[in-house]
């Protein structure tokens, strides 16, 4: 990681979150929603089971991840999430992604050490625009991560890889079905 970024909590008003997707880090769960000013936000569990955290009245932990200092922003129309986690099998560092549109409809990608600070991923490079109702998914499959989506002016879905690891370096996007 380049830096680490002060974690700021965002506005907690009550106002119900959208989109939300989950993602276990480490032995934390953490679920990744959207706020109403569209910017990424992140409950994190502290320590021990549900049942601990009810007897004990801890509280999940919330935060909102900064890039140059600035919260991220998704798209207004139709914003999506995906999340993933995985272990690289070379050096044992733990890497934490999570995708998402951004407000000029392109697929991005923040990425974390798991520490607290975030980074933009390698993924935003591709510059890969998105359909206005695109899913979005993403998994590790074995050695690789993967991430579903359709582009804009396509009807079907494509992936795009990168092999795990920090650098990133990713497939030209591929059709995976004939059509929506």
């Amino acid at each position: 990681m380049a830096s680490v970024q002060r974690q700021y909590a965002p506005r907690s008003d009550g106002v119900t979150p959208t989109h939300a997707v989950a993602v276990m880090v480490g032995n934390a769960a953490n679920i990744v929603w959207i706020n109403r000013d569209r910017y990424i936000c992140v409950y994190t569990a502290p320590a021990g089971t549900e049942k601990d955290r009810a007897e004990s009245n801890a509280k999940y932990i919330l935060t909102a991840p900064r890039i140059d200092n600035r919260p991220v922003q998704v798209r207004a129309c139709d914003p999506r999430l995906a999340t993933i986690d995985y272990t690289d099998e070379n050096d044992g560092a733990e890497m934490w992604r999570i995708y998402y549109f951004n407000e000029h409809s392109y697929l991005c990608e923040i990425k974390s050490d798991g520490e607290g600070g975030w980074e933009r991923g390698s993924l935003d490079d591709q510059q890969l625009q998105v359909a206005e109702k695109s899913p979005l998914a993403a998994v590790v499959d074995g050695g690789d991560v993967k991430v579903y989506f359709q582009p804009k002016d396509k009807a079907a879905l494509y992936v795009t890889w990168s092999p795990k690891g920090p650098r990133g370096q990713w497939s030209t996007p591929s059709c995976m079905t004939d059509s929506l």
